[in-house]
């Protein structure tokens, strides 16, 4: 079973939004900063209050953090379209600068029986299966992460169904558990033997 893909820098960046609305560690800084947000609306109050900014009767206080509130808002969501916008640049000035490279590519993903495989006009790899960590999928990517390296992105627009991405998910999670259950010889032993 094979697949063939194309991973765009647009993939990246919203592969890397997906997978931060999911990390806890992003979602707990969001709720810090949000805290905070209110934290120092409510100090700019007090502060308003105290010095007679703004007169202390029930609309003016209502339009005051209404105001404040959809600032802050818009400021946010100002921020984060920057934020994707900037790294989108960064991603594509750094393409730029290394030309071709083996991410940013046309990919084709072989699932064999003993390894994964993968092919560009870059370079060829290789990989037993007992080297692949656990494969997941998101709304819009497979991920295949190779132990303590990489991982594999795959966009799931490349394939023809869901009943096919059903498939390649089943039988690459196949081939993974079947590679604990017998021995495989090391790619330095079977490199040696091809020689």
């Amino acid at each position: 079973m094979q697949v063939n893909y194309e991973l765009t820098t647009e993939d990246f960046v919203e592969f890397q939004q997906i997978v931060s609305r999911q990390n806890k560690v992003t979602i707990n800084t969001g709720r810090v900063i949000g805290v905070v947000f209110v934290l120092l609306i409510l100090a700019d109050f007090i502060y308003c209050v105290a010095t007679g900014l703004i007169q202390f009767n029930g609309k003016s206080i209502l339009l005051y953090l209404f105001g404040r509130f959809l600032l802050q808002f818009l400021f946010l969501i100002a921020a984060a379209k920057f934020l994707t916008w900037s790294s989108q640049k960064l991603i594509d000035k750094a393409t730029d600068l290394t030309g071709k490279n083996g991410v940013f590519c046309e990919h084709k993903i072989i699932l064999d029986e003993d390894e994964l495989i993968e092919i560009t006009d870059i370079n060829t790899s290789r990989y037993s299966w007992k080297g692949i960590g656990e494969i997941t999928e998101n709304e819009k990517f497979i991920v295949i992460p190779i132990n303590l390296s990489a991982s594999y992105t795959i966009p799931k627009r490349y394939f023809s169904s869901p009943q096919h991405i059903k498939e390649f998910v089943d039988t690459a999670n196949e081939y993974k558990q079947n590679a604990e259950l017998r021995f495989n010889s090391s790619h330095f032993a079977k490199f040696e033997i091809e020689s």
